[in-house]
């Protein structure tokens, strides 16, 4: 990554899951390994599908992290206590997929932290897809038309554009992975500002980074 402009994501201990949505809001999901856990998860789910929906009524998929949350400092808790608060969601949100923030009643819950969107098709798929590579800077006209919705080609720049304008972020339950972007053009600019900023994601306590090219395509198991 040398040469490359940077994307540095937080690294959050939780579930990695794809969550696939269709037009009619179907969906199921699948974990990096291929499980369906849409029976694990759905209470989540339901609420990643309400805010995509507020923007967009094309069939999704995105990428993410399902994380446990502790209801009262809103940090993320350990890895360990995602089935039982995901238990406890499940038990207690069964009939109140209507009501909004219905799992704040809960004293900690899931979140989902989504980082890629590697999938859309539908009637306005194509026109937003066509803004978001004319604000990059590329040539819509230059790239692999989008006829059956992948996207997994096109630069992570461009499908985490997309992702910050068709999903609406609902604070603690459905969000954005907290990033840094480096563009600087300057080798040893780009390395000083990486390190700066993982000292400091370290000395907040936090995982660690994960460290993407802006320009790369996304690559199914990584």
């Amino acid at each position: 990554m040398r040469n490359q402009h940077l994307l540095l994501d937080l690294k959050l201990d939780g579930e990695r899951c794809l969550i696939h949505v269709g037009e009619d809001n179907s969906f199921v999901i699948y974990t990096r390994r291929g499980n369906d856990y849409t029976e694990t998860y759905w209470p989540v789910a339901h609420d990643v599908i309400n805010c995509f929906r507020k923007r967009t009524k094309s069939a999704f998929i995105v990428d993410g992290e399902i994380c446990a949350l502790d209801g009262t400092s809103k940090i993320v808790m350990p890895f360990g206590s995602n089935m039982s608060v995901a238990r406890l969601e499940r038990e207690y949100g069964a009939n109140k997929q209507d009501q909004l923030g219905w799992h704040t009643d809960l004293p900690n819950w899931m979140c989902f932290v989504a980082f890629d969107l590697v999938f859309l098709q539908g009637e306005d798929s194509q026109p937003e897809m066509d803004r978001v590579m004319t604000e990059c800077g590329i040539d819509a006209a230059q790239v692999q038309t989008n006829v059956y919705g992948e996207i997994t080609h096109l630069p992570l720049l461009v499908r985490r554009r997309l992702l910050e304008s068709l999903m609406e972020v609902r604070e603690h339950r459905v969000e954005v992975v907290k990033h840094k972007y480096i563009t600087s053009d300057n080798v040893e600019a780009r390395r000083k500002e990486l390190a700066e900023h993982f000292e400091q994601v370290i000395a907040d306590g936090q995982e660690g980074l994960v460290v993407k090219s802006l320009s790369s395509p996304y690559i199914l198991g990584e």
